[in-house]
């Protein structure tokens, strides 16, 4: 292989890179939009939950059965959201099973 050769497939590759780099950041750029824009309808579901929450003595079982899992649906998709939002790889971490309660601290 000649030096030209590998200064054309070197500059390729910077060229490669360059593109990915700029894809990578309008990826991250999405997905924190996203993740922004589903933020204040969960804190109004975390909210109504709360809410839900405090009536525990007059609601009946089945009723409570289900405030409880909109809290902790809702709590599991914030955790699910704080690591959508970090860039480039770092939320591809375990999102399969997070901490139900600290979830809704970060909203």
């Amino acid at each position: 292989m000649s030096h030209r050769d590998a200064a054309t497939i070197e500059q390729r590759a910077q060229e490669r890179r360059v593109r990915l780099e700029a894809a990578s950041q309008g990826c991250d750029e999405y997905l924190s939009t996203v993740a922004s824009e589903l933020r204040a309808p969960l804190r109004s579901v975390l909210n109504l939950a709360r809410l839900l929450g405090e009536y525990d003595g007059v609601m009946d079982a089945v009723t409570r059965e289900y405030a409880d899992y909109i809290r902790a649906s809702a709590e599991h998709m914030s955790f699910m959201l704080n690591n959508l939002r970090r860039p480039s790889g770092a939320g591809q971490r375990s999102m399969k099973a997070g901490p139900r309660g600290e979830a809704a601290a970060h909203l």
